[in-house]
């Protein structure tokens, strides 16, 4: 099955392109923009994008597609042997190569693997772990501290595990979040 991307347009008042080919809207807010590491380059991050990156840095690799609307942030680490109470410590936050995470969601997860896809309106919570290429459906909630296995497939609130992804997927992702880059053009719509 071939999946079909569509380009979109994208006017080049509203978004900056860097040197390493990220495509990043004007309206995204970056709190301590010196503590988010895109390796690799080649993301785009649409409009109305937060990155909380003032309390552990946030770290995207290449080919990342964020949707409008989304916040990500490095949830806290609670440490259950600690005998006194102690300022809070914060894990940093990974986005695999290849990731997708669709419009409105709230990631606050320690690792989201390679190649992995979150739909819209999603809440990854904190210290969640989704391994490589899991796909997360539209409205889905997962819960604090939950591991998702590779390839799995989740819904629902709180989400479970309704499938798994063809292994096929691992060969296709590079191609498929290539396309999906590609398929923004930056040009500009003023006259």
């Amino acid at each position: 099955m071939t999946t079909y991307i569509p380009y979109v347009t994208l006017d080049s008042d509203d978004f900056i392109q860097t040197s390493a080919g990220n495509i990043i809207h004007k309206n995204s807010k970056m709190v301590n923009p010196t503590a988010i590491e895109i390796s690799g380059g080649k993301c785009v991050l649409m409009g109305d994008t937060v990155f909380h990156c003032d309390v552990a840095p946030i770290k995207l690799d290449k080919y990342c597609i964020i949707c409008e609307g989304c916040v990500l942030k490095p949830c806290q680490f609670i440490d259950i042997e600690a005998v006194e109470v102690q300022a809070p410590k914060y894990i940093s936050l990974s986005v695999g190569s290849y990731s997708y995470i669709g419009k409105n969601s709230v990631v606050e997860c320690a690792v989201i693997g390679l190649g992995c896809i979150i739909g819209s309106n999603c809440t990854i919570s904190a210290r969640s772990v989704l391994k490589d290429h899991v796909h997360v459906e539209d409205n889905t909630v997962v819960p604090m501290d939950m591991v998702i296995p590779p390839f799995a497939v989740v819904a629902g609130n709180p989400c479970r595990i309704v499938g798994f992804v063809c292994e096929s997927a691992s060969t296709t992702a590079r191609t498929v979040a290539l396309t999906r880059y590609k398929s923004f053009i930056l040009e500009s719509k003023a006259k």
